[in-house]
């Protein structure tokens, strides 16, 4: 933030020498002094703007050298839903394959994800008990990810790993985990199922959190 502050006050004093230069502003008259201050403020917003969008705009890069495009996902307690939903989007929009043609939304997510964990019962019972999930039944489960979810809970209320393992053996994806630290982002866990990739990068804690999508670019 300092960095940002020093550089907008560069630009801003730059701009005033040269309007008072072009105004000969030694003299400017005092009814002048509000649409001029009116200016300068404009400026100034327009100059924070750019700034933070080029910000915004630079690759996030990992370990392997990749480089990623942030994704700002709403942070409505389904954000996880909404980040595998627009990972899907953007590699149909780039001519890539994926196991279902659809314009995904969040809901339909958790529609195939309801439909992949009623094919294979048995397997994602075993599976919620290697998760953690000793005495967790399939059906609530099931129940759990038809809901919505809960403000500041990344994905669902409950099971979370769970849910993403699924996402991406019902898509054949591999979807990656990254968190950001030291200025990159590094992958901490990896549900390999195929070659297309979705990237989330998470913020928070280990219950209450955020993810974001990460668009390999």
């Amino acid at each position: 933030m300092a960095d940002l502050s020093k550089l907008v006050t560069e630009r801003v004093l730059a701009h005033l020498d040269k309007m008072r230069a072009d105004m000969g502003a030694d003299n400017v008259p005092y009814t002048m002094s509000v649409p001029l201050a009116l200016i300068l403020l404009g400026f100034v917003i327009f100059a924070v703007f750019q700034i933070v969008k080029s910000a915004d705009e630079e690759p996030l890069t990992d370990a392997k050298g990749r480089r990623y495009k942030l994704v700002s996902i709403p942070g409505d307690g389904n954000c996880g839903f909404h980040a595998v939903a627009a990972g899907l989007n953007a590699l149909q929009e780039s001519g890539t394959e994926v196991a279902v043609d659809l314009d995904f939304s969040e809901g339909d997510i958790r529609k195939l994800l309801k439909k992949e964990a009623e094919s294979a019962p048995g397997y994602y019972s075993e599976k919620l008990k290697e998760f953690g999930f000793e005495e967790a039944e399939l059906e609530d489960f099931l129940k759990t990810t038809m809901e919505g979810g809960m403000d500041g809970h990344w994905l669902g209320a409950q099971f979370g790993e769970v849910e993403l393992m699924m996402i991406a053996r019902a898509m054949g994806l591999r979807i990656e985990m990254f968190v950001s630290e030291h200025n990159e982002v590094r992958c901490y866990q990896t549900h390999d199922f195929g070659k297309n990739s979705v990237g989330l990068l998470y913020s928070g804690s280990a219950d209450r959190g955020h993810f974001d999508l990460l668009l390999e670019v």
